[in-house]
């Protein structure tokens, strides 16, 4: 009887020490925003509605594992989908770190899943969150659309330099394979130069999106800017109406 109840008493502070650690190493985070809305030309109703809803929880084990998920809100259908869901496998020996959107720290690492894809600067500004109570841009809506794809994404930060490549579904049939280029001037000064082109059984299907961007950072103000065109993607998805058409956005 006796070693039963040693037996039990391990059991309980196994468990209660498991539990200390996973909720050590698991964040729970997210957002939502009420809309109130009212037509004043009509004169309808008056309505509130949930915009977007998010709930994204991540999970970092030991030093070079980490676990990234979120599902949210469709207010147009009125059901929750799968948004991102990723393992982020790096090289370098470290603290266990949360996986975040805009990662700062230098290493190397494989993105497997679905997650918001690396292009240009904007995807790092797709969620309300990051940007309450503005829309997203217009260059960004017309072009890539707050582009979330399925794939693998490797991707090195050295320094000065940032680098990713990826191969995903992209926007037709096929594979979508590009990269993005960062370089640091100056500590405040940053360019960027992305691609991804579409491939359609290992042959180029003359769908393609091009990038520049730049961002100057200050203590007193921020300045980004990116100059996107594409051929024969529109609004992030394979143009079907205008396929021979170049589209330009800054």
């Amino acid at each position: 009887m006796k070693s039963h109840k040693n037996i039990f008493l391990q059991f309980i502070i196994i468990f209660f020490i498991i539990n200390i650690s996973l909720r050590a190493q698991t964040e729970i985070t997210g957002f939502f925003d009420l809309v109130s809305y009212q037509n004043l030309v009509t004169k309808s109703e008056h309505n509130f509605f949930i915009n977007q809803f998010e709930l994204d929880v991540s999970y970092a084990h030991k030093t070079h594992f980490s676990v990234g998920s979120a599902v949210a809100f469709n207010n147009q259908t009125e059901q929750m989908e799968l948004a991102m869901a990723f393992v982020h496998y790096s090289f370098i020996d470290g603290p266990a770190l949360h996986p975040r959107r805009k990662e700062t720290y230098d290493h190397s690492a494989f993105l497997f899943g679905k997650f918001d894809m690396p292009f240009g600067l904007d995807y790092l500004s797709f969620a309300s969150a990051d940007r309450p109570t503005i829309t997203q841009p217009l260059v960004i809506e017309k072009t890539i659309g707050g582009w979330n794809d399925i794939g693998i994404d490797f991707h090195m930060f050295n320094g000065k330099f940032k680098f990713d490549i990826w191969a995903v579904n992209g926007f037709r049939d096929g594979v979508n394979l590009g990269g993005n280029l960062r370089y640091t001037i100056i500590p405040s000064l940053e360019i960027g130069f992305s691609h991804a082109s579409d491939f359609t059984k290992f042959k180029f299907s003359n769908e393609w999106i091009n990038g520049i961007d730049l961002q100057l950072n200050s203590k007193v103000f921020q300045f980004q800017t990116e100059y996107l065109w594409t051929k024969g993607i529109y609004e992030g998805a394979m143009d079907s109406m205008l396929t021979s058409d170049m589209h330009h956005g800054v």
